[in-house]
């Protein structure tokens, strides 16, 4: 209504339930946590958006390092075994960032644009 969030729960909430969504409430109407949220998403989507290519880059140069000791036969039959490797080196990455910024995911209502919410945005951002 007027370019304002709504309400849109009518029902008896708890008393927690009723903070959780007020506070949701203020952080919508403030400009500053709007723009602040979207600029750590653009941030954490120009820094994760690469690593694909950082895959091939890291691939490419192991490729290279084989070629060099043995051979550029034995090197291009490399590149699957090489680019499985990075890969799994990348998953296992993965879950460690996962673990240091979420840590087990809980069920429950969380703030919106809480540090909750931040945290799984940058991750759906990292998985892709």
């Amino acid at each position: 209504v007027g370019g304002k969030p709504v309400r849109l729960r009518f029902q008896v909430s708890s008393e927690e339930q009723m903070h959780v969504e007020w506070e949701a409430m203020r952080r919508l109407n403030s400009d500053l946590w709007f723009w602040g949220f979207n600029a750590g998403l653009v941030f954490s989507a120009i820094v994760c958006t690469p690593v694909p290519l950082y895959h091939a880059l890291v691939t490419w140069t192991l490729v290279e390092s084989a070629s060099c000791v043995c051979g550029n036969v034995l090197a291009f039959l490399l590149i699957p075994v090489l680019f499985f490797v990075v890969n799994l080196v990348v998953l296992l990455g993965n879950w460690a960032i996962k673990w240091s910024i979420v840590g087990k995911y809980q069920a429950g209502d969380h703030t919106f644009f809480g540090s909750y919410h931040i945290c799984w945005m940058v991750m759906l951002v990292l998985a892709g």
